[in-house]
């Protein structure tokens, strides 16, 4: 299965209460890269939900993001000692000054509610994980869906562009020997035009020579059509194979060239323009695969 590194998934969640709700966009990256946008309560949670995610994404950067409602509600009461000893001052020095009977005590100290106050406590964090997990699931299965149908529209696309470029091969194998026997019977000509001027004949036997080797490209089709079908295979075989296509883009493109400088013939230029283009298409393409 081949996989597109863009996609969008999401998913929902309930447990004891709470509301889990996950998004996850992901886009191309040459490596593979979790960003986790959640409540600071979670963060110990965060090198699970990056394992759940790489179980899935091997290359491509997923933006994680995830938010809880409803939920249990916990609270603690929180004192606030500095404040309570400038309470039980303030209160010393206006019986003093009024002389007022009585003296400050527990109940009085507590009606004051800034003194102890009910602090929200967040939840344990290993509590709230299956509910979690679920939602989490729920959102990498429709990102994972996602990437698998933008990438088998993607891999149809490299199969048809390769066949162009295994045509344009085809045709260069054919073209090849005339177009070296055409360089030849120019050189044939040149020598009769020079045969006065006493040239010796090993020279002009070495002039062919290195002509016809200058002219051969049998070797270059040759890695050439190896490449596109190890392009083909790996098409076929499907899996993270972003990096690989890139790397065989890189080899085919220096065939083709090399191919087109040794044969420099004008039809099989244009035919040269058109093959590099078609493989910057393909370049532009294995981009967003993963």
């Amino acid at each position: 299965m081949i996989r597109s590194m863009t996609g969008f998934g999401q998913g929902r969640a309930e447990a004891e209460g709470t509301f889990f709700r996950v998004e996850m966009r992901s886009v191309n990256n040459r490596f593979r890269e979790v960003v986790v946008k959640m409540p600071r309560y979670l963060m110990p949670l965060e090198d699970r939900i990056k394992g759940e995610v790489g179980e899935e994404v091997a290359r491509g950067r997923v933006e994680v993001y995830i938010n809880l409602e409803g939920g249990r509600s916990f609270k603690r009461p929180s004192l606030d000692l500095e404040l309570a000893q400038g309470y039980l001052k303030a209160l010393q020095e206006l019986q003093d000054r009024f002389r007022l009977p009585g003296r400050p005590d527990l109940p009085l100290m507590a009606g004051f509610r800034e003194i102890i106050d009910l602090a929200e406590e967040p939840p344990d964090a290993s509590l709230l994980w299956p509910g979690l997990r679920a939602a989490l699931q729920e959102a990498l299965a429709g990102l994972t869906e996602m990437r698998r149908a933008e990438g088998e529209k993607l891999a149809l696309d490299l199969a048809a562009r390769v066949e162009l470029l295994k045509t344009f091969t085809a045709e260069m194998e054919a073209a090849a020997p005339l177009i070296v026997e055409a360089n030849l019977q120019r050189l044939k000509e040149r020598i009769e035009t020079l045969a006065g001027q006493n040239l010796e004949p090993e020279r002009l036997a070495q002039e062919a020579a290195v002509l016809a080797d200058k002219s051969d490209v049998t070797e270059e089709l040759v890695r050439l059509r190896s490449h596109l079908d190890q392009f083909q295979r790996y098409l076929e075989e499907g899996g993270s194979i972003g990096r690989k296509l890139d790397f065989l883009v890189q080899e085919i493109h220096r065939e083709i060239n090399t191919s087109g400088v040794k044969l420099n013939q004008a039809e099989l230029a244009q035919k040269v323009v058109e093959a590099k283009a078609e493989l910057e298409k393909i370049r532009e393409q294995i981009q967003n695969l993963e």
